[in-house]
């Protein structure tokens, strides 16, 4: 290992130091990451480390959305300043916020810069790959009409050489196929 390498690898042992999960892969290969559960000697050439991402949480959208997470964690109802060691009790959620029962009122958004549920959970909902899908979903969508389009100009007489239609026909195909191992590979996570 040279130098440069080693200040590669210094953010994922102070990571490891820390308490946060590492994972790793072996070089050159697309395959799913491995938790490392002890590091007894890294093999910088031989594998990939990264430190596993933490999910991102966003404010509450509205009372349902709080509610039904609230009801995930135990003591219901109860969030701790982040700041401070203070604990307060949820009021009442309406449409635009909380309202504890110290008579404080505040949006969804302002709760959540300052307060984790009491059992140290963050006070957001968990943001989902949802827009990973919506994307690839619509590269597919595209790419399928794209497809169509040809196919039916072909069928009203407009005239494509042999080569590029087929051309295009498996660069659709291929491309699709990437799409779906994409999302397939993303499911599994």
């Amino acid at each position: 290992m040279n130098r440069s390498e080693a200040k590669e690898l210094l953010p994922i042992i102070q990571a490891f130091a820390e308490g946060k999960e590492i994972e790793f892969r072996s070089k050159g290969f697309d395959e799913e990451w491995k938790k490392v559960y002890e590091i007894p000697g890294l093999s910088y050439s031989s594998f990939d480390y990264r430190v596993k991402s933490e999910p991102k949480y966003r404010p509450f959208k509205d009372a349902d959305e709080c509610w039904q997470e609230m009801l995930k964690h135990e003591p219901f109802g109860w969030v701790k300043e982040k700041e401070r060691n203070v604990r307060t009790q949820i009021g009442f959620m309406h449409t635009k916020g909380i309202q504890g029962t110290s008579g404080g009122s505040s949006n969804y958004k302002a709760f959540f810069d300052c307060f984790r549920i009491a059992d140290g959970a963050p006070f957001g909902a968990k943001e989902k790959l949802q827009s990973m899908y919506e994307k690839l979903g619509k590269v597919a969508a595209t790419m399928t009409l794209s497809l169509w389009t040809v196919v039916l100009l072909r069928l009203i007489g407009f005239e494509f050489s042999k080569m590029i239609f087929w051309v295009f026909l498996a660069i659709s195909s291929i491309g699709t196929n990437w799409i779906v191992d994409r999302l397939n590979s993303i499911n599994k996570k």
